[in-house]
């Protein structure tokens, strides 16, 4: 068999791979994890491509600000250990799973895979599974909150949110969308929006004005302004009516202004949200009795009983809520790591984010596509891992971040062709 033949197969098999990472990411426990696994053995058949990649002055410094974003992690935890004298491998099993992503960039960046043409399909179609299997397989929960099996409400409610909006961003993205294709990526945000109201999680409903607010300034679409108005008012209408017609969501509404104004006040500190927000201070004094080492996992568990500053700001109640950590993506790493935490966490959004805003600005349709998917993925889980628990909490979760990041950085970062001098038209917006 000829070299292209078999070129074409291997180019093949790991872009379905690549589109079947995210189908039954909320659904089926160990999914993406397995097809991590799977893209990083077939990333081997490349070894020599990659590997005359990085002798070239085509690898620039966004690609390489990439790689160190990626690899970010388990530097950082093993330096922190290091310093500590305190190794332990469970600490890796959520940035390795980033690292492992590393291959899977480089690929899409040498071979030029389009993953956005298969994802704007996959992503609404994947809420709609997971919509399935919340309504008639939920798992089971004495308060109601709607959630798979292995994925908790918080969780489920924040990814369910940001690939709705994933589904919606992605609306005309690469060409014209025919009006059922139209439709099938509307009901993608209908139905994420629908899980994140039912799963009970108030950090991904906090991601929704400023996802918004992102669309509004990214969208290079043929919509008018009275039509642009007419999507916001009906997002707004959404939000109001759920207020209006459901319980629990106008409970929920109403409690965390309760909540934050009895904690303010000091009348009632032990509250969901009050338990958020000592924990917030709680994390600052952990960071600043070991900033360079951090406490791992959970070794600050201790502390929490025998520092004096700490047993002064939360009361036992608080303390024993923070077992669990902060519930704050930046705050764990610093709490984990030390300042190597703070720097891994932020290089996980500041690096893709620099990555995407910049091929927002880009003549080529499929950069500008990656971009945008790759700014709100990052926004939002942004915005739901400062206000909610961690979003990289979990391997699965660390899983699919680092192979979104990867496919989305690659494209905007495809490798020219040999005769490029710039990428695709962007005539098809």
């Amino acid at each position: 068999m000829s070299r292209a033949p078999l070129e074409h197969a291997r180019d093949f098999l790991f872009s379905a791979c690549l589109a079947a990472f995210p189908l039954f990411f909320l659904t089926i426990k160990g999914w993406t994890n397995v097809f991590l696994f799977l893209l990083v053995l077939l990333s081997a058949a490349y070894w020599r491509e990659l590997k005359g990649s990085f002798q070239e002055a085509k690898f620039d410094r966004s690609a390489w600000a990439v790689t160190l974003a990626l690899a970010s992690g388990t530097g950082a935890i093993l330096l922190a250990q290091a310093i500590r004298g305190e190794p332990a491998l469970r600490e890796l099993d959520g940035p390795s799973r980033m690292l492992l992503a590393i291959p899977v960039f480089l690929v899409v960046r040498e071979r030029r895979i389009d993953f956005v043409k298969a994802f704007q399909y996959v992503c609404p179609v994947s809420l709609l599974i997971a919509a399935l299997v919340a309504t008639y397989w939920p798992a089971p929960r004495a308060d109601g909150r709607l959630a798979t099996g292995f994925v908790d409400p918080i969780t489920f409610g924040n990814y369910a949110l940001v690939l709705g909006f994933l589904s919606f961003l992605s609306i005309d993205i690469l060409s014209k969308d025919r009006p059922v294709i139209r439709g099938l990526k509307l009901c993608g945000l209908a139905v994420g929006i629908f899980l994140s109201i039912w799963s009970q999680s108030r950090s991904g409903w906090l991601a929704i004005p400023f996802l918004v607010v992102f669309w509004l300034l990214a969208y290079r679409g043929a919509l008018s302004t009275a039509a642009r108005a007419v999507c916001v008012g009906a997002l707004l209408g959404i939000v109001a009516a759920s207020y209006y017609f459901l319980d629990f969501f106008r409970d929920r509404i109403d409690t965390a202004f309760e909540s934050l104004l009895s904690w303010w006040t000091g009348a009632n500190p032990d509250t969901a949200v009050g338990y958020r927000l000592t924990m917030w201070r709680i994390a600052l004094v952990l960071f600043s009795r070991r900033p360079l080492e951090g406490w791992g996992d959970q070794g600050y568990i201790p502390a929490l009983e025998g520092d004096p500053d700490i047993a002064a700001l939360a009361t036992p109640l608080a303390r024993v809520a923070m077992y669990t950590g902060p519930h704050n993506e930046i705050l764990a790493g610093m709490v984990q790591a030390g300042v190597f935490g703070l720097v891994y966490k932020l290089m996980l959004f500041v690096v893709p984010l620099a990555i995407f805003l910049k091929g927002l600005r880009s003549d080529s349709t499929h950069a500008y596509a990656a971009s945008v998917l790759g700014a709100g993925l990052v926004i939002g889980l942004f915005i739901c891992g400062f206000f909610g628990e961690q979003v990289f909490y979990l391997k699965f979760q660390s899983s699919f971040y680092g192979l979104m990041i990867a496919s989305l950085c690659g494209m905007v970062l495809w490798k020219p062709g040999p005769s490029e001098t710039a990428g695709p038209s962007n005539a098809g917006r």
